[in-house]
């Protein structure tokens, strides 16, 4: 069989198992390897180096003529090592030419985590009073503090999003499904970014439940209507696009309270949640469930099996102390 027809059947099975919806980013992304090698070409003969020629071929997004970043290019090769993996289990190849490709590195993936004294400038006075008609700005970093959430999974959010399980207040993150795949403003990374994650004491205290009921209130109990109302999509950019300018560059908030560092972002609040969470002891298998991770299965596929109970996600969670972290927070 040529790569067409394998990488077909391999679609076929991500999503009958749910893993994958039909509008998949792994689907034309593994569909730009087979333009790239040829439809009918053997699967054995796709080599390490011709791996390495087409992400030197990749180029950047819309009619940029720019090389793809190191991300994108990291990326692709991780959808092509599942792909390959794959075929290894089913016998259509001997080995996975992937596995040899030592990854690199991008500058703006090496950041660092806030400590505690950077937190407190960041969620302080002044960023209540930015948030007084702009609530995204505090909610949004907020709650990527205090659930391991990325930035655009909370920018996103529809009221209808905000629920409760087992009697415990949930954000629900997801994308919009229409008869053909995820359409609308609402987007996931992956499979397995779609969860149910409980809103941790910390956002409770800092005042995000108020808003949500006075959110319901504006809007009349919409659940279609967006937690943030300010807030648009940017082709490639999505809903947080303002939160993050608003963060960052040469004159953005971070660097006006006296955090100035090229190597921590806006993207840093979510690394600094997922590294307490792993200080505090929490079971990997429930942290890749509230950071929206995939499983390593025995094979070296991923799964996304979604099973911790909510109750205990909470319990992790809220195993992170930011008493300290939060202390010039007016809520």
């Amino acid at each position: 069989k040529g790569i067409a027809a394998i990488f077909d059947e391999y679609r076929k099975v991500k999503i009958a198992a749910r893993e994958w919806h039909p509008k998949q980013q792994e689907i034309s992304q593994l569909q730009g390897l087979l333009d790239f090698v040829g439809a009918e070409t053997p699967l054995a003969a796709i080599t390490t180096a011709r791996l390495f020629e087409w992400t030197d071929a990749i180029r950047g997004r819309g009619r940029s003529e720019a090389p793809a970043s190191i991300a994108t290019k990291n990326g692709r090769l991780g959808t092509a090592s599942a792909f390959f993996g794959w075929a290894v289990e089913q016998g259509y190849v001997d080995r996975n030419p992937v596995k040899r490709i030592k990854r690199r590195t991008a500058a703006n993936k090496d950041r660092d985590d806030f400590t505690d004294a950077e937190l407190q400038k960041i969620f302080g006075p002044e960023l209540t009073e930015a948030a007084q008609d702009r609530p995204e700005r505090l909610f949004v970093p907020l709650a990527m503090l205090t659930t391991t959430a990325r930035p655009n999974e909370i920018a996103q959010l529809h009221l209808e999003d905000i629920v409760n399980e087992d009697g415990i207040p949930c954000i629900r993150i997801r994308g919009d499904e229409g008869d053909d795949g995820y359409q609308g403003k609402r987007r996931v990374k992956s499979a397995s970014s779609v969860r149910t994650v409980p809103i941790p004491s910390a956002l409770v205290g800092a005042g995000f439940l108020r808003y949500i009921d006075r959110r319901r209130e504006e809007t009349r109990n919409d659940p279609n209507a967006q937690v943030f109302a300010h807030l648009t999509k940017l082709e490639g950019r999505g809903m947080a696009n303002k939160v993050v300018t608003f963060f960052g560059g040469s004159t953005g908030f971070l660097q006006r309270v006296g955090v100035r560092s090229a190597k921590k972002t806006l993207y840093s609040i979510r690394h600094t949640a997922i590294t307490r969470l792993q200080e505090a002891g929490v079971n990997p298998i429930i942290r890749n469930d509230i950071e929206g991770h995939a499983r390593e299965g025995t094979t070296g596929d991923k799964r996304y099996v979604k099973d911790t109970k909510i109750a205990a996600m909470l319990a992790a969670l809220d195993r992170v102390d930011w008493t300290e972290a939060l202390k010039n927070l007016n809520a």
